[in-house]
């Protein structure tokens, strides 16, 4: 006797497609949906913000560098590269308004990132 059928739930994924593209991080390149929007909202805002650190949490691919784009664009921010900060000396003598990190799994310098935050 059989038992009954079990369905398997396989959650839907952005796919790589080998197309010619020009890839572009700039705001009217940006598809806003459900699982967006709220996001792109709050960097609309933009410095009207609840609170001074906004974090950016998803899969790959949900568009989180995009949006870090978009904001560095609008504030306008420092883009800073995680394996090589700013030192506080530099950040002192020449104060952004705001600064993006992409990649925060990357940073080499803790103490740094402590300081900034």
């Amino acid at each position: 006797m059989a038992g009954p059928a079990t369905t398997v739930h396989i959650p839907p994924r952005q796919l790589a497609l080998t197309l010619e593209h020009a890839e572009s991080f700039a705001r009217e390149d940006f598809l806003t949906g459900p699982s967006n929007e709220s996001a792109l909202a709050l960097i609309e805002r933009w410095p009207d913000w609840p609170d001074r650190l906004l974090t950016l949490i998803g899969p790959a691919g949900s568009g989180k560098s995009h949006l870090l784009a978009i904001f560095a664009a609008r504030a306008p921010a420092l883009v800073a590269d995680p394996l090589h900060l700013p030192t506080l000396a530099e950040l002192a003598a020449a104060p952004p308004e705001a600064i993006t990190l992409d990649g925060l799994d990357r940073v080499s310098d803790e103490t740094t990132l402590f300081h900034l935050l």
